[in-house]
């Protein structure tokens, strides 16, 4: 899958080079806390960072409505279509 790996290298160079753009100052902290540093209003992202990241996701968590109401879950192996969300 050398394909994929060049499209992972890429996107892992491109979060530690470029970094993105993060609005919400609690996610930010956390973040910067976790190795993250802040250049020109991004946040760059080492790669050792993101790996981490990757390597702890939770098996399945849940999506919510506006209201607070769980509206479906993700994971359990299945594939769920939601076109309502955008931001």
């Amino acid at each position: 899958s050398g394909d994929v790996d060049i499209m992972i290298d890429e996107a892992l160079r491109t979060l530690e080079r470029v970094g993105v753009k993060v609005e919400n100052a609690a996610a930010a902290d956390l973040l910067l806390a976790a190795g993250a540093s802040r250049r020109d209003g991004r946040l760059l992202l080492p790669e050792s960072l993101v790996r981490a990241a990757l390597a702890t996701p939770p098996a399945t968590f849940a999506l919510y409505d506006r209201n607070g109401a769980p509206a479906f879950e993700l994971g359990k192996g299945r594939t769920s279509f939601n076109p309502g969300s955008a931001a």
